[in-house]
C-alpha cells in the first residue's frame, strides 16, 4: 500500500462520512417536519385555532338585521337563494358586504 492508495481510501472515507452524515441530516428535517404537522392536526383537533381565525368567526357570524331598502343584490342570500324576511339576523362579510342568512353562512 503506498501513498496514493492511502489518499484513494481517506478521500472515499470523507466522501462516505458526507454522505452519510447529509442523509442523517435530511432524515432529522423530515422527523421534525412529521412532528410539526402531526402537532397542527392534534391542536385543529381540540378546538385550538389562531387569533386570525378567532377575529373572521366574530366578524364574519355576527348579528346584523337586515337594513330596509337594501339593493338589488342585498334580497336574497347568496348561498340558499332565498329571500330575506325584516328583522332575520344576518352575517356580514365586513369588505365587501355580502349578506348572508347566519344559519347559511355558520355551515
Amino acid at each position: 500500500m503506498d501513498w496514493s492508495d492511502f489518499g484513494d481510501w481517506l478521500s472515499w472515507l470523507l466522501l462516505g462520512a458526507a454522505f452519510l452524515l447529509t442523509t442523517l441530516m435530511a432524515l432529522m428535517t423530515i422527523v421534525v417536519g412529521v412532528y410539526q404537522v402531526i402537532r397542527c392536526v392534534q391542536a385543529h383537533r381540540r378546538g385550538c385555532s389562531s387569533v386570525v381565525d378567532e377575529l373572521l368567526r366574530e366578524i364574519i357570524l355576527k348579528d346584523h338585521d337586515i337594513p330596509p331598502g337594501g339593493g338589488e343584490d342585498d334580497e336574497v342570500c347568496a348561498i340558499c337563494v332565498t329571500p330575506y324576511e325584516s328583522g332575520e339576523a344576518c352575517s356580514v362579510l365586513p369588505a365587501c358586504t355580502h349578506m348572508f342568512h347566519k344559519p347559511c353562512v355558520a355551515k
